[in-house]
C-alpha cells in the first residue's frame, strides 16, 4: 500500500500533517505567504484584540456588572463559607484538578521537541514545543502569577465589604493602596485558557485541530473560572482577562519572538541567529523580572482546639506586618481565626510561608508562623487575630518588624465585671514588636 503522504488525498489533508517545511513535496504545497506588509497586518490583528479587551472592559468600569455576577453565588444563609462553591464536591473536585492542565500543556511541548529532534523531517515541531513552554511559562507564569497578581494587589470578592469582609472593591487595572488581595487576573483560570496557544500554533496548517484547541482553550478556562467566581476567589473580570493575558503571551511567542508563520511558509529556514538573539533578549527581561520582584501572601487561618485535648498555649511569630489581636471568640466557634496579608520585595524567587505545629507536652502548645525563605527585603502588613481568650492560658505575638496592639480586652466586656471574672477570662500575654502602634486600646 503506497503511503498516505504519497495519495492524492493527501493534498487535502495538509493542515492535519505532522510534518514541517522540510517535506513539502511529499504533503502538497504550504500555505500561501501574505502578500504585500505582514509585519503590518498582524499588528493591526494585534491591535483590534486591544481594542475587543478594551470594549469588554469598560462595562466593569462604569457598571456594578463584576458585584452582581459575584452576587449569584453568595448566600450568607449558608452555614460556614457564605459560597456556593465551597459547598459543592464537584467544585473542590474541579479546583484541585485546574493545575493539572498546565501540566498536560508542558507534557505536550517536552513531547514535539522530542519528536522534532528524533525526526528531522518534522523539525517544525521542535519549535512548535518550544512555543508551547514558553507560552505556559509567560502567559500564566509570569504575566499572570508573577506580575499582574502580585503588583495590582486587587482584593478577592471573599475579601471585600460587599460580602461580609474589610477591603474596598476595585474595578480591574486599578491598583490597590497595598498588595492586600491577588484577585487579578486569575491564575486557576489560566491554567484552562493556556491552550489557546495550541490553537496560535497550528491555527495555519493545521485547521481542525487547532479549532479543537480553541474550543476546548475557552470551555477549560471559562469552566474553571465559574469554579473559582462560585467559591469567591475571582470576578468575572478577573478571567476575562485572565484570557487576555495568554492571548498576547502566545501571539508574542509565535509571532514575534519565533516566527512561527515565516518557518511554516518559506523552504528556507529563519536564521538561527536572528531566533537567538530575540531569545536571548526575552530571557534577560524575564530573569529581570522574576529576580526582583514584590511578593505577597494571604494569611488566612481557622484554629480549633481538641476537646479532649485541649490546646492551651498559643503563639504566632511573623516575619513581619502589624499584628492586632482581638480577645474575643470569633462568630464561627473556632477558638482563633486569623486573616490578613504580608508583603515585601524579594530577590531571586524568594517567598513568603505559613505554617502550623502543635507541641506534643500535655499541656499542648500551638505554633502559627509567617516566615521568609529566600532573600527577602522588610516585610509589612496587617495580620488580624480574633482569639477566643478562654481557649488558652497564654497567647504569645511577636513580629520581627512591625508592631502588636491588644484592640481590647476581656475585663472591658461585660461592663462591670468582677475582678475574680476578668481574671478566669483572660490569659496571658506576651506581645512583642519592633515599632509603637499606640495606646493600647
Amino acid at each position: 500500500m503506497a503511503p498516505i503522504a504519497e495519495s492524492p488525498a493527501s493534498d487535502t489533508r495538509a493542515g492535519l500533517s505532522l510534518g514541517t517545511p522540510g517535506d513539502v513535496s511529499r504533503r502538497g504545497p504550504a500555505p500561501p505567504a501574505t502578500s504585500g506588509r505582514p509585519d503590518r497586518q498582524r499588528s493591526w490583528r494585534f491591535l483590534r484584540h486591544l481594542i475587543v479587551l478594551t470594549l469588554l472592559t469598560l462595562p466593569f468600569w462604569m457598571t456594578d456588572l463584576d458585584l452582581r455576577a459575584a452576587r449569584l453565588f453568595h448566600d450568607s444563609a449558608l452555614p460556614g463559607s457564605p459560597w456556593r462553591g465551597e459547598h459543592s464536591r464537584l467544585v473542590l473536585a474541579l479546583y484541585a484538578a485546574a493545575p493539572s492542565l498546565g501540566v498536560a500543556f508542558a507534557a505536550l511541548g517536552i513531547g514535539w521537541i522530542a519528536l522534532g529532534l528524533a525526526r528531522p523531517e518534522r523539525r517544525l515541531r521542535t519549535w512548535q514545543g518550544l512555543a508551547l513552554l514558553l507560552i505556559l511559562a509567560t502567559g500564566p507564569g509570569l504575566l499572570v502569577n508573577d506580575i499582574l497578581k502580585e503588583t495590582v494587589g486587587r482584593p478577592r470578592p471573599r475579601d471585600i465589604v460587599d460580602f461580609g469582609g474589610r477591603e474596598t472593591y476595585l474595578p480591574p487595572l486599578l491598583p490597590g493602596e497595598t498588595l492586600a488581595g491577588t484577585s487579578f487576573p486569575s491564575g486557576h483560570a489560566a491554567a484552562g485558557f493556556v491552550w489557546l496557544g495550541l490553537y496560535r500554533v497550528l491555527r495555519r496548517r493545521e485547521v481542525i485541530r487547532a479549532r479543537l484547541a480553541l474550543g476546548f482553550g475557552l470551555a477549560a478556562g471559562t469552566l474553571i473560572g465559574w469554579v473559582r467566581a462560585s467559591m469567591g476567589g475571582h470576578f468575572l473580570s478577573d478571567v476575562l482577562w485572565s484570557a487576555a493575558c495568554v492571548w498576547v503571551s502566545a501571539w508574542l511567542i509565535c509571532d514575534v519572538l519565533l516566527e512561527l508563520p515565516a518557518r511554516e511558509q518559506t523552504p528556507d529556514p529563519v536564521p538561527l541567529a536572528r531566533t537567538g538573539r530575540r531569545l536571548a533578549a526575552f530571557a534577560v527581561v524575564a530573569l529581570g523580572l522574576l529576580v526582583v520582584e514584590p511578593r505577597h501572601k494571604e494569611v488566612r487561618l481557622e484554629l480549633f482546639t481538641d476537646a479532649t485535648a485541649p490546646t492551651r498555649r498559643l503563639r504566632l511569630h511573623s516575619v513581619g506586618a502589624d499584628l492586632v489581636l482581638h480577645p474575643v471568640a470569633p462568630r464561627s466557634g473556632a477558638a482563633a481565626w486569623i486573616y490578613g496579608f504580608v508583603e515585601g520585595v524579594t530577590w531571586a524567587g524568594g517567598r513568603f510561608e505559613l505554617t502550623q505545629s502543635r507541641g506534643s507536652e500535655p499541656a499542648g502548645e500551638l505554633h502559627v508562623e509567617v516566615s521568609a525563605r529566600g532573600l527577602i527585603g522588610p516585610a509589612h502588613g496587617r495580620v488580624d487575630l480574633r482569639i477566643d481568650p478562654r481557649a488558652f492560658d497564654r497567647i504569645e505575638i511577636q513580629t520581627a518588624n512591625g508592631c502588636v496592639r491588644l484592640l481590647s480586652t476581656p475585663c472591658a466586656t461585660p461592663p462591670g465585671a468582677a475582678r475574680e471574672h476578668c481574671q478566669t477570662m483572660s490569659p496571658e500575654f506576651a506581645l512583642t514588636g519592633t515599632a509603637s502602634c499606640g495606646e493600647t486600646g
